[in-house]
C-alpha cells in the first residue's frame, strides 16, 4: 500500500509539473497578448517609460515597437536621441510585420526626417502600395517628392490623397506657391472631375483675394453640387465681406428654381409667392442647402411681440402676403423678426414701394417698412397709420444707397 501511495505520489508530481510546464508558455502568451492590445488601444495613454520597460519583455513586438517609434518621433525634431530611437524602432516595426503600412509609414517618416530621403521614398511607397487608401502615406510621399522638385509625380500622389479625404484640398492649394505661382490652372488639374474639391478650391482663391477667378471656377461646378454644397455658402459669405454684395447676389439667383422673380438689384420674391409654409401639402426643394435657400431670400425670426405668418387668404395683387400680428405689448420693437439681404450699388438711387392693410392697428407708432444695416436705418417709410383699413394701400420712400459696404436689408421696424 506505501508502494502504490508514493507511486501515486509521483504520479501527482508529474502531472502538476507538466500542467506548470505547458502553462507557463500559456501564461506568457496571454500576458504578452493583453499588453500589446493596451498598448494598441488608442483609449488609453501609456508613457515613454512604462512603454520601455514592456518593451524589454517583449523586445520582438511590432505594435510595441511602432508605438515607441511614434513616441520619440514626436521629440525628433529636437533632440537627436530621440531621432536615433524613433528610427531604430521603426526599423524594427517594419521588419517585424511587413505588411503593416503603418509601421512603413512611420518608418518613411522618420528617414526623412533623419535626412536618408531615398530610403524614405522607399519605405512610404511600400506604405502606398500596402494600403493605396491611408492617406497619411499617399499624403507624405506627395510632399516628400514635391521637396525634391519632382512636381509632375507629387501632383499625382497629393491629388490621390486629396480624394480620400475633401479637407486636405485645403492645404493642397497653400502647395500652389511651390508649384506654379500666380497659375491656378495647375490647382483645377488637381481637382480633376472632384466638384467638392472645385468648390474647396473657389474659396480658397476667394481668401487670396482672386474673386473673379473664384467666380469662373465657381461656375464650372455642377449645378446640383452647388445647390446642395455649404461650401457654396461659404463662397458668397465671402463675397458679400469683400463688399461684392451684388455678385454674390448674381450667383445665388442663378441657382434658384425661379430666377425671373429678382431683379438684377432689390427684393428677391417680394410677393411671397415662392415661400412655402410649413403646413403646406407641397412638397419642399430639398436639393438646396437651407442656408443658401435662406442667403438673399426672406427670413423670419420668432418674436414675443408679433407673429408672422403667410397669409393665403386676403393677399393684394398675388396669391400670399405677409401678416403680421401685434401681441399688444407697450414695449413692442421690431427690427429682425422680417428681413431680406439686398444687393444695392454705391452712390444709387432707389425706390421701395409696398402695400398694406391693416385691422384693428391701434399702434399710436405703427410699424414701418426700413432699409437698414448692422449699425443703422439707412432709410423707412412713414409709420403704418392706426385704424381699419379693408382695402390694400400703397405706399414708398426712397433713398440713396450708402457708399458703406455693410450688409444691407428689408426689414420691418418699430422703435
Amino acid at each position: 500500500m506505501q508502494h502504490l501511495s508514493l507511486r501515486n505520489s509521483t504520479q501527482r508530481l508529474c502531472l502538476v509539473i507538466a500542467v506548470l510546464v505547458t502553462a507557463i508558455p500559456l501564461l506568457f502568451l496571454i500576458y504578452r497578448n493583453i499588453t500589446i492590445r493596451f498598448v494598441a488601444d488608442p483609449r488609453f495613454v501609456v508613457d515613454r517609460e512604462t512603454l520601455l520597460a514592456m518593451h524589454r519583455g517583449i523586445p520582438d513586438s511590432p505594435r510595441l515597437n511602432l508605438k515607441l517609434a511614434e513616441l520619440f518621433l514626436a521629440d525628433a525634431a529636437s533632440s537627436e536621441e530621440s531621432a536615433r530611437m524613433a528610427q531604430k524602432h521603426a526599423l524594427d516595426a517594419a521588419s517585424r510585420s511587413l505588411w503593416d503600412y503603418r509601421a512603413a509609414y512611420t518608418l518613411g517618416t522618420v528617414l526623412e526626417l533623419n535626412g536618408n530621403v531615398p530610403a524614405a521614398e522607399a519605405a512610404l511607397r511600400t506604405a502606398v502600395r500596402l494600403s493605396p487608401s491611408y492617406k497619411r502615406s499617399v499624403w507624405a510621399l506627395g510632399n516628400l517628392l514635391l521637396r525634391q522638385g519632382r512636381t509632375d509625380e507629387a501632383i499625382q500622389f497629393l491629388r490621390n490623397a486629396a480624394r480620400i479625404d475633401d479637407t486636405l484640398y485645403l492645404s493642397l492649394y497653400d502647395q500652389l506657391r511651390f508649384l506654379a505661382p500666380g497659375d491656378p490652372s495647375i490647382a483645377a488639374r488637381l481637382t480633376d472631375d472632384n466638384q467638392g474639391a472645385r468648390l474647396a478650391l473657389a474659396n480658397y482663391l476667394a481668401g487670396q483675394s482672386e474673386a473673379d477667378q473664384a467666380i469662373q471656377l465657381f461656375r464650372t461646378v455642377d449645378y446640383q453640387a452647388r445647390r446642395r454644397s455649404p461650401q457654396t455658402v461659404q463662397l458668397l459669405n465671402a463675397l458679400i465681406d469683400a463688399g461684392r454684395i451684388a455678385t454674390a447676389r448674381e450667383l445665388w439667383t442663378e441657382l434658384q428654381p425661379s430666377p425671373s422673380e429678382s431683379l438684377p438689384t432689390g427684393l428677391w420674391n417680394g410677393g411671397f409667392e415662392l415661400l412655402i409654409p410649413a403646413d403646406s401639402p407641397v412638397q419642399r426643394d430639398d436639393s438646396q442647402h437651407p442656408e443658401l435657400a435662406a442667403l438673399f431670400n426672406w427670413n423670419f425670426r420668432s418674436s414675443q411681440y408679433a407673429r408672422l405668418a403667410i397669409d393665403v387668404t386676403s393677399a393684394g395683387s398675388g396669391e400670399r402676403a405677409l401678416r403680421l400680428t401685434l401681441l399688444g405689448r407697450d414695449t413692442t420693437t421690431l427690427r429682425d423678426e422680417v428681413r431680406q439681404l439686398i444687393a444695392l450699388r454705391p452712390g444709387e438711387s432707389y425706390r421701395v414701394e409696398f402695400a398694406f392693410r391693416t385691422s384693428d392697428l391701434k399702434s399710436p407708432l405703427g410699424p414701418r417698412v426700413a432699409v437698414i444695416s448692422p449699425s443703422t436705418i439707412v432709410a423707412q417709410s412713414e409709420p403704418i397709420p392706426a385704424g381699419t383699413s379693408d382695402a390694400w394701400q400703397r405706399a414708398r420712400f426712397d433713398f440713396t444707397a450708402p457708399l458703406d459696404a455693410d450688409r444691407k436689408y428689408i426689414s420691418i421696424i418699430r422703435q
